[in-house]
């Protein structure tokens, strides 16, 4: 019989030596995405049920999923960028202080960015935790319910649409010259391929975002998933999909540039601090 879900908000794991034991055991995430895709209800199961089964917390596999999703483009790319790239020129500055502050910023930016992807996860999970209850029935273990149901969907149908994105979108950023008008070429045909492919992992991560995973939040609730036009008055037990869609699609994505926005801005105001520190005073960071 399993035990009763915990109750309490979901908050991200602390990063102890179990949880990083956990995150480089690749074998769990396997194990935890096939139990996911057979239906088992693993958000309804308790800290102990999971390790006994050796299955992922929801956080820890979420996150799993992102690093599988984005490790095969980053060795992709760091050998591409091996290979192909030219040594960048160092970039210079008559004044002393912007020359500091050029060296620091990159060493700033490597400290503080890793926090944004598990902040940016946060936002995502609450966000459709929050959508997919109406005002009547959110509490707090209904919220944490589904912010543990929605890191296992996401984390499990996410892995592939999500890894071709990873790389599409780092390509685009690669330095390229072909004509999109007349693809004669090889490396042409080669980025068309690529950009279609993006084309499609979008289509099918909007599906994953915007029906299936709701669909099945909604149904922990017993809501009437049928969708309605906007002209006609929902049900008492209808499922509240534009509310979701506002939150997820809209909310979301919101605080999270604004939390990117915040971010960047501590980053260029920590390495002008260091900068002015070290050419005024000499300090050392």
């Amino acid at each position: 019989m399993n035990a009763p879900a915990p109750t309490s908000v979901p908050e991200p794991p602390p990063v102890t030596p179990s949880f990083i034991k956990d995150f480089l055991d690749y074998r769990k995430y396997f194990r935890t995405r096939s139990a996911i895709r057979r239906a088992e209800p693993l958000h309804e199961f308790s800290p102990e049920q999971l390790a006994a089964n050796k299955y992922l917390g929801p956080w820890t596999f979420n996150l799993h999923q992102t690093a599988v999703s984005s490790l095969p483009t980053v060795i992709l790319f760091a050998i591409y960028d091996w290979l192909f790239t030219p040594p960048r020129p160092k970039t210079t500055s008559a004044d002393p202080f912007w020359q500091t502050f050029q060296d620091i910023l990159p060493r700033v930016e490597a400290k503080i960015e890793p926090f944004f992807l598990p902040l940016s996860l946060t936002i995502a999970a609450y966000a459709a935790a929050m959508g997919s209850l109406k005002r009547r029935d959110l509490s707090k273990p209904t919220f944490s319910r589904n912010t543990r149901c929605y890191l296992y969907l996401d984390g499990s149908y996410g892995l592939y649409p999500q890894a071709v994105l990873a790389f599409v979108v780092t390509a685009l950023y690669l330095p390229h010259d072909f004509n999109w008008v007349n693809p004669s070429t090889p490396l042409t045909v080669l980025w068309l391929v690529v950009f279609m492919g993006g084309i499609y992992a979008t289509i099918y991560e909007l599906v994953i975002k915007g029906s299936f995973i709701p669909g099945r939040l909604f149904s922990l609730q017993n809501y009437d998933l049928k969708t309605r036009h906007f002209w006609q008055r929902p049900a008492p037990d209808s499922a509240p999909w534009k509310k979701y869609w506002i939150f997820t699609f809209g909310l979301a994505f919101l605080i999270a540039y604004l939390v990117d926005l915040a971010f960047e801005g501590t980053e260029l105001g920590i390495s002008y601090l260091l900068a002015f520190a070290k050419t005024r005073f000499g300090i050392h960071h």
